[in-house]
């Protein structure tokens, strides 16, 4: 397939489009005139979900096991800010909630639906629509239809380039403070000591950092430093009582005290 880009002819490159099929998929297959009209060849898998919970997840990764590693994803700017919200609905952090990472794999993230769909338009292609992405009761479908019309009613503004810019700005700060703690030389004075300092940074411009930075860089100073903070924002103390329950990170003088008299009473 040749493209021509500004009257220049660009090398040729082969494209192919894979089509998945999951038993979640409310779809026919594509009809061929979207192949034949992009000159690109063509492949379609039938994937087999098993029996367990959260079966959209089970299916995004049954279709990731039949897709090959270089392959590139549709995914839009109207995605990207759904994910934000989903990620923000299970409690996730900066990383979480930096969504999906851009790059090569996912080509028109920074494009709206409706720009793809005025691309089909102005090609003469019908687009393959997967009625499962309306009719299926999951989480996705519910914060696409319900929960972000209603928040962007409620904010009387379109919410997607909000959600999205805050997608980004997360990921470069969570990149920054993973590039600080791997800095942190364990044998110089002064770098120990502004990572005890770490800590002071909540709550800044109201955003709140959790990570395994805070500690020695182990899963579990992630985790320790996660319960510091979902304890800090919801006021709600974690059920369980152990003494030095925060002792892998570094917190401030105060919310270790704080903490400490939390689990003595």
């Amino acid at each position: 397939m040749t493209f021509e880009m500004n009257g220049v002819m660009t090398p040729k490159v082969q494209v192919r489009l894979t089509f998945v099929v999951s038993p979640i998929s409310g779809v026919p297959s594509p009809s061929q005139s979207v192949k034949v009209g992009l000159g690109a060849a063509f492949v379609l898998h039938t994937v087999d979900v098993g029996a367990g919970p959260n079966l959209e997840a089970r299916a995004r990764h049954a279709r990731r096991t039949v897709l090959p590693p270089a392959a590139m994803t549709g995914h839009t700017a109207d995605d990207q800010a759904e994910t934000v919200l989903l990620r923000l609905l299970r409690g996730s952090g900066s990383d979480g909630l930096s969504a999906i990472e851009p790059g090569v794999a996912h080509p028109i993230l920074a494009l709206r639906r409706t720009d793809t769909e005025a691309l089909c338009a102005a090609l003469g292609i019908e687009p393959v629509r997967d009625t499962s992405n309306r009719e299926w009761p999951g989480w996705r479908n519910r914060v696409r239809h319900e929960l972000l019309p209603l928040a962007g009613d409620i904010a009387e503004r379109d919410l997607t380039p909000i959600l999205t810019r805050t997608a980004d700005l997360l990921r470069d700060e969570h990149e920054l403070l993973d590039q600080l703690a791997t800095a942190i030389d364990p044998t110089d004075a002064k770098a120990v000591a502004a990572q005890q300092r770490l800590w002071l940074l909540q709550g800044q411009r109201n955003t709140w950092f959790c990570g395994a930075h805070f500690g020695a860089g182990f899963h579990e100073d992630g985790l320790q430093a996660g319960l510091a903070v979902a304890e800090q924002l919801g006021g709600l103390r974690r059920p369980w009582r152990v003494p030095n329950e925060s002792g892998r990170i570094v917190l401030t003088a105060r919310t270790a005290e704080k903490l400490d008299e939390d689990v003595l009473t």
